[in-house]
């Protein structure tokens, strides 16, 4: 089957496209709506909130240009590691993952960062 959708810009032509469901949470744990923004597919990455798929988390979807703050957050937020200095100190108490893999939603096999509605997103 042939969809034909008319843009601005011209024609585009999609044969046989599956439309890819939403899968990760609105709201992330790590990040926050401005890291999220985007225009493009191209401009989004897949990364794991504060606990990952193997440890009964999921993965969201951040602009490539924001993995580096996120990635700091997660190690502030999300620790459950004592190392880090205090973090009950702060008001934050820390994230207790569990030992039980995800392999559903945004842990699924084909689980990809796509660009929805101007926010990444991870679809399947």
């Amino acid at each position: 089957m042939l969809a034909v959708t008319l843009k601005r810009a011209g024609v585009v032509l999609a044969a046989g496209c599956a439309t890819a469901t939403v899968v990760d949470t609105e709201s992330a744990m790590v990040a926050w709506t401005n890291d999220r923004g985007c225009r493009a597919d191209d401009d989004c990455a897949m990364v794991d909130d504060c606990c990952s798929c193997t440890a009964g988390g999921g993965r969201i979807g951040v602009n490539k240009g924001a993995l580096t703050a996120v990635e700091a957050r997660r190690r502030e937020a999300c620790s459950t590691d004592d190392s880090v200095a205090s973090p009950e100190a702060r008001g934050v108490t820390p994230v207790k993952c569990s030992n039980v893999a995800k392999t559903d939603g945004s842990c699924a096999a084909g689980a990809r960062a796509a660009c929805r509605d101007g926010v990444c997103r991870v679809v399947k």
